[in-house]
């Protein structure tokens, strides 16, 4: 049973990075460069936005209201979860391994196999949150890190 949760786990990975591959492809090819209200200069948008920002004209500094696309919206709540997923899944798979092995523990063994899966599952969350910051700079790593390290 717990190959089969493993197993799971690994495709859902695997389907999610291919969606998000996908997904990232078509906001690459459908990314515009919107032009100022006011003078109708190319507006430089930085690389990171995925909701509507208010970016500043570098010529006539007027504030223009950028609206990223669907597909650049969906970057950055759908996709940049799992290609982050998809970075860290070496240290998924060792989490995993783990708690597969807790069933078959007692005791002491089963103490020191939890500290094991403690520290595998920090490892993993950390490494998640340090891809999934490259997607959103503004991240607050070390909150999320400890919301993720609560249940254990």
């Amino acid at each position: 049973q717990s190959n089969l949760h493993r197993e799971y786990k690994l495709l859902e990975v695997d389907v999610n990075y291919q969606m998000a591959k996908y997904i990232l492809s078509l906001a690459e090819s459908n990314k515009s460069i919107p032009n100022c209200t006011q003078c109708s200069a190319s507006l430089t948008i930085p690389e990171h936005i995925y909701t509507a920002e208010h970016i500043t004209c570098q010529y006539c500094q007027t504030i223009n209201t950028y609206e990223p696309g669907t597909y650049q919206r969906m970057v950055g709540t759908f996709c940049a979860e799992h290609l982050a997923r998809w970075e860290a899944q070496d240290l998924l798979i060792e989490e995993l391994e783990i708690e597969a092995q807790l069933n078959y523990l007692r005791d002491d063994a089963y103490q020191k196999g939890k500290q094991r899966l403690r520290k595998a599952h920090q490892a993993y969350s950390e490494k998640y949150l340090a891809e999934l910051k490259k997607f959103k700079p503004t991240l607050d790593t070390e909150k999320e890190l400890t919301i993720a390290m609560r249940h254990f």
